[in-house]
């Protein structure tokens, strides 16, 4: 497969997670005159969607980064790809859960929440970190004066 497919299947992964991180963003119930406590109250909601949004930014700048440098990509890659794209899609749900812990105010709820995207985070740096490791593998089982240098089991690097 050619990087430039693989980019744009990542990338529409990315804008389409961005997407639904707006999503949950409702007009509230109000009283004439009181718009503004309204949006004041969704501050829970604004504050997780603004961490979450420069989370998920960040994930795309290191996948891009991550692998800018193929120049084709094999199965493992794909795999690879595909459990990193699974662990950043999760990211949607705890992103909620930490907004509707932080309405409520329950202390419980908010470290159970907390906990939850923090175990998404953990999952999602596990697979960056898995990912790491297989690069490296692979650019050390060739030497750079050898004929397979570049050509890494299928990893072919720029240079």
């Amino acid at each position: 497969m050619k990087t430039d497919r693989f980019q744009a299947f990542s990338d529409g992964i990315f804008a389409i997670l961005i997407t639904i991180l707006v999503l949950e963003f409702h007009i509230p119930d109000y009283q004439p005159g009181h718009l503004l406590a309204a949006l004041l109250a969704q501050w829970p909601l604004i504050l997780s969607y603004v961490f979450s949004y420069f989370y998920v930014g960040t994930l795309w700048l290191f996948h891009h980064d991550y692998f800018n440098m193929l120049q084709r990509i094999d199965r493992n890659v794909n795999m690879l790809n595909l459990l990193m794209l699974f662990s950043i899609t999760l990211l949607d749900y705890p992103m909620s859960l930490v907004a509707d812990a932080l309405t409520t105010g329950n202390r419980q709820d908010m470290q159970t929440a907390f906990i939850v995207y923090d175990l998404v985070a953990l999952f999602i740096s596990a697979t960056f970190y898995f990912g790491d490791i297989l690069f490296h593998v692979r650019l050390s089982a060739s030497s750079p004066g050898s004929k397979e240098a570049g050509n890494l089991n299928g990893f072919l690097y720029r240079n």
